[in-house]
C-alpha cells in the first residue's frame, strides 16, 4: 500500500512533526536540485570551456569556437561531440548540487516551522 503525502492528507507544514517536515523538505530539495543541475549542465559545460580557453594565455581567441556566443558554442559542442559532450560531468554536478539544495530547503522549512511555533507561544 502506498503511503499518502501530507498534502494528500490535508495537512499543512504546521501540522507535521519536525522530522516529517525535515524528511519531506529534504527529499523535495534533493530532487529539485538534481533536476536543476541536470537541466543546466550544458550551460555549465559551455561556460567552463570558454573560461579555460580565455584564461589560457597561449591561445589566440580568433577563430576558436569558444569565442562564439553561448548558444552558438553549445551548438558547436553538440555537432562535434553530440549530447554526451553537452552533459559531461552531469553526475558529479548532481552529486554536488542535490545535497546542497536539500540542506538549504530543509533548513528553511524547519526554521520557518520553528518561527511559527515561537510566534504562537509569544501570542498566548
Amino acid at each position: 500500500m502506498r503511503q499518502r503525502s501530507s498534502t494528500e492528507l490535508g495537512l499543512s507544514t504546521q501540522d507535521l512533526t519536525h522530522s516529517a517536515v525535515l524528511i519531506d523538505s529534504f527529499i523535495a530539495g534533493a530532487g529539485s536540485g538534481a533536476i536543476s543541475a541536470l537541466v543546466t549542465t550544458p550551460f555549465d559545460v559551455g561556460k567552463t570551456r570558454q573560461q579555460t580557453v580565455i584564461h589560457d594565455g597561449r591561445s589566440s581567441l580568433k577563430g576558436l569556437p569558444e569565442n562564439q556566443a553561448m548558444p552558438r558554442f553549445l551548438w558547436h559542442i553538440y555537432k562535434t561531440e553530440g549530447t554526451a559532450g553537452l552533459f559531461k560531468g552531469w553526475a558529479a554536478r548532481c552529486l554536488k548540487v542535490a545535497p546542497a539544495c536539500a540542506i538549504m530547503i530543509s533548513s528553511y522549512e524547519i526554521g520557518k516551522k520553528m518561527a511559527v511555533l515561537v510566534n504562537e507561544v509569544d501570542e498566548t
